[in-house]
């Protein structure tokens, strides 16, 4: 129509229909993205971590850019408006996609990265090592994984409990070794060559606790037999205690006694 104006929006909206769907490109240094430009940016920030500054916010509400960071080592993609301020920060192989709402870019969406706008409403994650003791991942404000992470690479666990007495740990690679351990140094006992009296004697085992198991042998075989019939020994459930193992055997025969946890 004669005569008929174009707003200035509308014309900057213009500029942007070109061929290129999207831009690929290696970095020397800053980038500074042309109104021009493909909306879609795969960037490589190679070597180094790069500033890309997007164009001025005047005149341009519904402009709107996706950059990607390509990098293949960890260098990061640092997005800024054109008054230097951050917006988002692109790491190796994430990307974020912006806005303009004509007074400022924002970030719409995104995969991890920083910023005031995706801090607010995205999600948030503290990464550790699985090796150190840190304060766990947490996601949208909640602790998703506690401390309790050893510092020689397992994580720890009362898998031993049963065994020893007390909270055991479960280490990196020496989780059967951890257990076999415990089980030689506080789990077991074998007594010192004892006589029978024939009557009931109290063998101290020092396991803290009543044994789960009590079983015995005699130190002669042939003395054992010589000495008429087999020993009786009371192993019933509820005999023995926290102290002792009580055994009742014949008189003289030479023997050991034996109790786990």
């Amino acid at each position: 129509m004669a005569g008929s104006r174009v707003p200035f929006n509308v014309r900057s909206r213009l500029v942007l229909k070109h061929d290129d769907l999207y831009n690929s490109e290696t970095l020397a240094g800053a980038k500074t993205i042309a109104l021009t430009e493909a909306q879609y940016q795969r960037l490589n920030p190679d070597g180094a971590n790069r500033n890309v500054t997007l164009p001025a916010e005047e005149h341009n509400v519904g402009l709107w850019y996706c950059i990607l960071n390509t990098a293949t080592t960890a260098f990061n993609l640092v997005v800024k408006n054109d008054a230097a301020a951050t917006i988002a920060t692109v790491n190796k192989g994430e990307w974020v996609l912006v806005g303009c709402d004509g007074s400022a870019w924002v970030v719409l969406a995104s995969t991890d990265v920083g910023g005031a706008d995706y801090g607010a409403t995205g999600i948030s994650t503290d990464l550790i090592a699985e090796s150190t003791a840190a304060a766990g991942v947490t996601i949208d404000g909640v602790l998703c994984k506690d401390n309790a992470v050893t510092a020689s690479g397992g994580v720890t666990a009362n898998v031993t409990g049963n065994v020893t007495g007390s909270s055991g740990s479960c280490t990196g690679n020496a989780a059967t070794a951890s257990a076999a351990s415990a089980l030689a140094a506080g789990a077991r006992f074998t007594s010192t060559e004892q006589t029978g009296t024939g009557a009931s004697q109290d063998i101290a085992h020092g396991l803290g606790t009543t044994p789960g198991i009590v079983w015995w042998s005699f130190s002669d075989i042939d003395a054992g037999l010589a000495a008429g019939p087999p020993p009786v020994v009371h192993a019933t459930p509820g005999v023995h205690d926290a102290t002792n193992i009580k055994m009742t055997v014949t008189t003289g025969v030479k023997f050991y006694a034996y109790a786990v946890k």
